[in-house]
């Protein structure tokens, strides 16, 4: 007899994943408005993850799949109809609402167990005036010179930030003629 064997080996995928765009102080009323996203070098479905803020948690719950790299944290009746993105929401608010001077957000796996951590403070850009705060470089270090106000108006979620690349770049480096 000729006998066969088939061995499957199952590993987990592993994507690095960063908080890379937070729309946290819309002008007037936020409700409906603030995101998070999140982008990964990968698809990852963050269904049942949690994201922390200062005061409180969310269990993520998935609106809409997408196979791009962006996950976005929305609250419910946020407008996501021609954004790119897996999209996820967490009820009325996000948190305890995100804080408007700074915030501590955590992204835990379903186990509780720590994905990504970040503080973000109003002196980084985005406060209050229609525009995100964006990250620079994912691949670098996450602190306030690698985060920028999005140079567009509502941020780009579901897209490269408006901001990739501009590490060392001045306002005072602009001649207009």
């Amino acid at each position: 007899l000729m006998s066969s064997i088939l061995v499957i080996i199952l590993a987990p995928l592993s994507y690095s994943s960063e908080f890379n765009e937070i729309m946290y102080d819309f002008p007037g009323d936020d409700n409906n408005k603030e995101f998070i996203e999140i982008y990964s070098n990968g698809y990852v479905n963050l269904s049942k993850y949690i994201i922390s803020d200062s005061s409180s948690n969310d269990t993520l719950i998935e609106r809409k799949h997408s196979d791009s790299g962006y996950s976005l944290i929305v609250e419910d009746g946020f407008n996501h109809s021609k954004i790119n993105a897996s999209i996820y929401s967490v009820g009325a608010t996000i948190g305890n609402n995100l804080g408007n001077n700074d915030d501590n957000l955590t992204l835990f796996y379903p186990n509780n167990s720590m994905v990504i951590k970040m503080e973000y403070f109003a002196e980084w850009g985005g406060t209050g005036n229609g525009y995100s705060l964006e990250r620079i470089n994912p691949a670098t270090q996450n602190n306030e010179d690698n985060w920028h106000t999005s140079f567009i108006s509502n941020g780009t979620p579901g897209k490269q930030n408006s901001v990739f690349g501009l590490q060392g770049f001045t306002y005072n480096q602009v001649k207009i003629t």
